[in-house]
């Protein structure tokens, strides 16, 4: 995986780089919206990333010798409503005319009714997350959604694996997207579940009984619940008073 920077951003951001087999895979995603100048985002990905590469590497570009730079292909996971009617875009054609004379980067774009694997499911993934996330405006409103984006991801078969072992992670990123109210209101939700769970473990309640009650009082899947009772296996280092 290659990382250029750290970023925490209130609306969406998830852009990607990764190195696989001697080349640099850059992705971008445009949820909702489509607009030709992804290409320099994706271009400037490309070079920044390539520069990072040689940094690790030490290469020295004062060098006569040519360095060794990494192949790239870039894509566009476009899953917005908006049809798009090219499957590839390219930087000259867009804004120089197609001059042989210009620079040149070119993205494939995946986009429509794509059918296949993991890119399928993410892109499911995505356009259940625009229905739901992006519609909500208050807090409440908020995590519900997030709940319900994962909740319908599962049952439709996106990317259900993953979002059933990480969900925990996956909620903690969607909530960084929302405003620091929201952010701290889901955080004392979950505050709230770890000290029922602690408590009742103390009491000698069998774990079997604690997922039952926290799921029906904070309204959790059972794989859920129990990445609750995973995190905090412990109850006599638990004990809400404990030092």
């Amino acid at each position: 995986m290659i990382t250029m920077d750290n970023v925490l951003a209130i609306h969406p951001y998830n852009d990607l780089g990764l190195r696989a087999r001697g080349k640099l895979i850059v992705l971008a995603e445009a949820q909702s919206t489509w607009s030709v100048n992804i290409i320099f985002r994706l271009a400037d990905y490309y070079f920044d990333s390539a520069m990072s590469y040689l940094k690790i590497r030490k290469a020295d570009l004062h060098s006569s010798v040519k360095v060794d730079v990494p192949d790239v292909e870039a894509f566009v996971i476009y899953t917005g409503k908006k049809k798009v009617e090219k499957d590839v875009l390219s930087l000259n054609h867009e804004f120089f005319g197609g001059d042989p004379n210009k620079p040149e980067f070119k993205a494939r774009i995946i986009h429509g009714e794509y059918k296949g694997g993991i890119i399928e499911e993410y892109m499911g993934f995505c356009r259940i997350w625009d229905e739901n996330v992006l519609k909500a405006n208050t807090p409440e409103e908020k995590q519900q959604a997030v709940t319900a984006t994962i909740d319908l991801c599962i049952q439709k078969g996106y990317l259900v694996r993953y979002l059933e072992e990480h969900r925990p992670e996956v909620e903690k990123i969607m909530m960084t997207m929302f405003s620091p109210e929201y952010v701290k209101m889901t955080s004392e939700r979950t505050e709230r579940i770890k000290g029922d769970i602690n408590v009742l473990r103390f009491a000698d309640m069998p774990d079997a009984k604690i997922k039952d009650l926290i799921i029906r009082r904070y309204d959790l899947t059972p794989t859920y619940a129990q990445n609750f009772l995973d995190d905090d296996s412990d109850p006599e280092d638990s004990r809400p008073w404990a030092l």
